[in-house]
């Protein structure tokens, strides 16, 4: 018995460390979110392997220091696109502001997009099926949506209320996840598409 917690450790612990070197290690995560840090250890504990390995490779996770004004980082960009990176996450430093469980969600929605493969075109006629996608995809690993675009009251269509199960890094409760860079994104491509559409 005891030898199979210790392996089941071992195998937790090594995903964690080939989890952190592809999406914290990078030098695009500051060392200073310690919720955002949270919740990206509390997604490699929940999102099940299928899921890990349909992420498309080389991701960056963006999650800036909410203590700097600004950063000059190197891009690299090599020539074959097979090397590129293929999608950017951005995590904002207000996510340090919200209850730990937002956080999680709101790290666990970001990379549900990217498993989805959206891109953040809008589609016409069903501008939210994105949100709602990415939402019960996070439910399946565990965690309950904090609806940041407001998709769920807009829409009337409501996920199944399940209790989110306690997990380690769970903390909290309260408002709406901060999500704003991704509204703000929304916002422009909806008027960009209504200007066209004109």
């Amino acid at each position: 018995m005891k030898a199979t917690k210790f392996q089941h450790q071992e195998t937790a612990k090594n995903r964690w460390q080939a989890f952190a070197y592809d999406y914290i290690d990078s030098g695009w995560f500051d060392e200073d979110r310690l919720k955002t840090l949270r919740a990206m250890k509390t997604l490699c504990e929940r999102m099940p392997q299928e899921a890990r390995n349909d992420l498309p490779p080389d991701i960056i996770v963006f999650a800036p220091s909410p203590d700097e004004w600004g950063a000059a980082i190197p891009w690299y960009t090599p020539a074959s696109a097979e090397e590129r990176h293929s999608q950017l996450i951005y995590l904002s430093p207000n996510l340090e502001m919200r209850p730990q469980r937002h956080v999680n969600a709101t790290v666990a929605h970001e990379f549900a997009h990217t498993i989805l493969g959206h891109d953040g075109t809008l589609q016409l006629g069903d501008e939210y099926r994105h949100e709602r996608e990415a939402d019960i995809l996070i439910q399946e690993w565990g965690y309950r949506p904090t609806n940041s675009c407001g998709w769920m009251q807009k829409e009337k269509h409501r996920i199944p209320a399940q209790p989110e199960t306690k997990r380690s890094g769970d903390a909290g409760v309260g408002g709406l996840s901060a999500a704003e860079p991704a509204k703000r994104r929304r916002t422009f491509l909806k008027g960009r598409m209504q200007r066209k559409a004109v």
